[in-house]
C-alpha cells in the first residue's frame, strides 16, 4: 500500500505542475492514475492469500499455533 501512495502522490505532482491549460493531458493522466489504482489493488488481493499461507507455515515451523496470525 506504501507503493501505491507514492506512486498517487507522484503522478499527482506531475500532473498538477502542468500550467499550460492542457484540459486533454489532465484527463488522460486522471484516467491513468485509475488504472494504476485498479491494477495494484488487484495485485494486492492476489498475493494475499499466498502472504497469509506462508505466515502461517512459517508460524507452525517454530511451534506456533495458526492463532498468532491475529495478533
Amino acid at each position: 500500500m506504501i507503493y501505491l501512495f507514492i506512486m498517487i502522490s507522484g503522478l499527482s505532482a506531475i500532473d498538477t505542475s502542468s500550467t499550460d491549460g492542457n484540459h486533454e493531458a489532465f484527463a488522460f493522466t486522471t484516467i491513468s492514475i485509475a488504472v494504476m489504482i485498479v491494477f495494484l489493488c488487484l495485485i494486492s488481493l492476489i498475493l494475499l492469500i499466498p502472504n497469509i499461507s506462508l505466515l502461517l507455515r512459517r508460524l507452525h515451523d517454530i511451534g506456533k499455533s495458526g492463532k498468532w496470525a491475529i495478533l
